[in-house]
């Protein structure tokens, strides 16, 4: 009898801990899929992952790598702000912990979110703290990595002797010299030279960055050590050789399809030949900066492109165009001091929710020392139990039934819950007709009134008959498109291998008699349209409501819609709808795609504002993305991209 008492205990004691450490496993899941999302660099879901897990987590450790990777996610997605705060979080939490290692990565991490924001003396130091920790550890990997960011912030500090001291202790902790990294920083120190006024060195290093760029197959390294021997050349007076590297530098980077660094080339080019007083083909090249630079958003660039050309006009005495471009220069740089603004709100905001959502974790954390507290009382008296039910010896076998006939009612609710499913994908369409049924009644009754008794009927009795047909005929098309938004994403449909094209001509068939109505030129890029797999009726409801929208939106004039398809940086098809209507205001390009959202007056156009939160429905279903771009009056473009749709042999070609 002691024996299987004894065993009783050590099950009941066995079941609890089991369940204390099922629920650590599942904060160790939830950590290894944020850690994943990092990895792969998408930095936006990271963030949301690793929110998430504050929620749960008590662990200080676990912690301090939770906000540790919070603030490299927000930096790489430029909220340096927000990513300083979750720094100073992990630092604190840090505090008696025997880490000196992330202690060293947070500083480092620190010290750089602090140079996107133009705190060059504040990363610097913070940086320095960041290689006193690594120099005490003896780490020689962390200690490069800490010198080579000082030398970079004391280049921008314009302490260009310790910047090239620092260059130059890298190089010697340096032991492999076959590597990209070592090409870099050869090419960093001829950069520094340059600064310097030690042309002759610029120049040496730097021709040696490019020959060892092209030995070890880095052309990202030759194209920008080629760009920097244009600008020596350029400073030495060697203005042809200078125009030969920068031109070199340009070919290479488009080859690479590196657009910035073409943008910066190109506007050196151009500073090049007005140094030589060669204002044409200086004005020729800062114009092709300017359109390269409006096709990638790069705005500072076209700030100081536009500065360059205001000098440029103004040098050669042609002053109306240089008082146009101080014009542009001026309305652009108001534009981007306006948007920074708005960030930098946004960024307090958001650190004020953080600041707000640390309380709460520290609130959830004494919870949890409760929890525990709980746990080891529990724990005693499960043992006191187990003492006072030490005749029952068949407690396992009953456990044992008793989840037999647990997982057997799971199977039968499985069941049901099935069958429930099956039912709920008739509800939208059995609701639909039972409320249409008393429209129906209430049209009929108020057309037999309107027929029977109109010339009883004074004027405002006629107008409020009028406004019941309409109110009924509203109704009805609600009704309509919420049964369509209930089955948009219809998972009993078999998704099918078919030509979008067949799919297109169909949903430009339905909407046919709108179309010869408003006289609309369909533009189509036939030959682009790629085949998917798909359930083709959510496909024809897609394009039939972007193009629908199109041609509602027209404001009185002939619709004109380009509809093509092109591949994104990912190989993903991206499909566009392009309209030459009314527009769309930024402030609600967002907004537009949520139930029932409308942007304008019923009387001007129609419409129950559901048709584009069906299409997001469909998107979503397919693991894509949809969005618009527009300007008022200016027409919208509607993209939306359908990842898992892509038919597999697409994918290969």
């Amino acid at each position: 009898m002691y024996i299987r008492a004894k065993c009783i205990l050590i099950s009941l004691c066995l079941c609890l801990l089991f369940f204390r450490v099922s629920g650590q496993e599942e904060i160790l899941c939830k950590l290894e899929v944020a850690d994943s999302l990092f990895d792969d660099a998408n930095y936006r879901g990271a963030i949301d992952a690793y929110e998430f897990l504050l929620e749960d987590e008590t662990r200080e450790i676990c912690l301090v790598n939770i906000y540790y990777k919070l603030g490299k996610s927000y930096t790489y997605v430029s909220t340096f702000q927000t990513a300083i705060l979750n720094f100073q979080w992990a630092l604190k939490l840090l505090e008696g912990e025997e880490d000196q290692s992330l202690e060293a990565d947070i500083y480092s991490g620190m010290a750089y979110a602090e140079s996107k924001l133009g705190n060059f003396q504040d990363a610097y130091d913070l940086e320095m703290i960041a290689l006193k920790i690594a120099e005490t550890e003896g780490k020689d990997r962390k200690i490069s990595r800490s010198v080579y960011q000082l030398a970079g912030y004391a280049q921008s500090l314009g302490a260009y002797s310790t910047a090239l001291e620092n260059y130059l202790r890298v190089k010697s902790l340096v032991t492999d010299t076959t590597k990209k990294h070592y090409a870099t920083l050869i090419g960093a120190i001829g950069s520094l030279y340059i600064k310097t006024g030690e042309l002759d060195k610029a120049m040496d290093y730097l021709e040696r960055s490019a020959t060892m760029g092209a030995k070890i197959d880095q052309p990202t390294i030759v194209a920008y050590a080629l760009g920097n021997l244009g600008e020596a050349h350029a400073k030495a007076g060697n203005f042809e050789i200078a125009a030969d590297y920068i031109g070199s530098a340009i070919e290479r980077k488009e080859e690479l399809e590196d657009l910035n660094g073409v943008v910066d080339s190109k506007l050196q080019l151009g500073y090049l030949w007005m140094d030589q007083q060669r204002f044409g083909r200086a004005e020729a090249t800062f114009m092709e900066v300017i359109q390269l630079a409006e096709e990638i958003g790069a705005r500072k660039k076209l700030l100081e492109c536009y500065f360059a050309l205001k000098q440029l006009f103004s040098d050669n005495g042609q002053f109306e165009k240089a008082f146009f471009y101080l014009d542009q220069y001026t309305n652009l740089k108001e534009e981007i001091l306006d948007e920074t603004t708005l960030k930098l709100i946004e960024e307090h905001n958001l650190m004020y929710k953080n600041a707000q959502k640390d309380a709460e974790i520290r609130r959830l954390k004494d919870i949890q020392a409760e929890r525990d507290e709980n746990y080891r009382l529990k724990l005693f008296i499960a043992v006191a139990c187990v003492i006072l039910l030490i005749t029952v010896v068949l407690v396992g076998l009953r456990i044992n039934r008793s989840l037999t006939r647990k997982n057997f009612a799971l199977a039968e609710f499985g069941k049901q819950l099935k069958q429930k499913n099956i039912e709920l994908e008739h509800f939208a369409h059995i609701a639909s007709h039972d409320l249409k049924e008393p429209l129906r009644t209430i049209s009929s009754f108020t057309s037999l009134l309107a027929k029977k008794y109109v010339a009883h009927m004074d004027e405002n009795a006629q107008v409020y008959m009028g406004f019941i047909h309409k109110s009924v005929d509203n109704m009805r098309n609600l009704l309509d498109d919420l049964l369509s938004y209930a089955r948009a994403d219809n998972t009993r449909m078999e998704p099918v291998r078919i030509e979008s094209k067949n799919i297109l001509h169909t949903a430009l068939a339905n909407l046919n008699a709108q179309i010869e109505k408003k006289e609309a030129d369909i533009e189509v890029n036939e030959y682009e349209l790629p085949e998917m797999k798909i359930v083709p009726s959510q496909m024809v409801q897609l394009f039939q409501n972007l193009i629908a929208n199109a041609l509602k939106f027209s404001n009185g004039k002939r619709p004109v819609v380009h509809i093509d398809c092109t591949t994104d940086a990912i190989g993903n098809y991206r499909f566009s709808i392009a309209d030459n209507g009314i527009g769309i205001a930024p402030q609600d390009q967002q907004s537009i795609f949520e139930m029932f959202s409308r942007l304008n007056h019923e009387e001007a156009f129609k419409g129950a504002g559901i048709g584009l939160a069906t299409c997001k429905k469909i998107v979503d279903h397919y693991g894509g993305r949809i969005w618009v771009e527009s300007e008022l009056g200016k027409g919208a473009t509607f993209y939306f991209t359908l990842p898992e749709a892509q038919y597999e042999k697409s994918r290969t070609v």
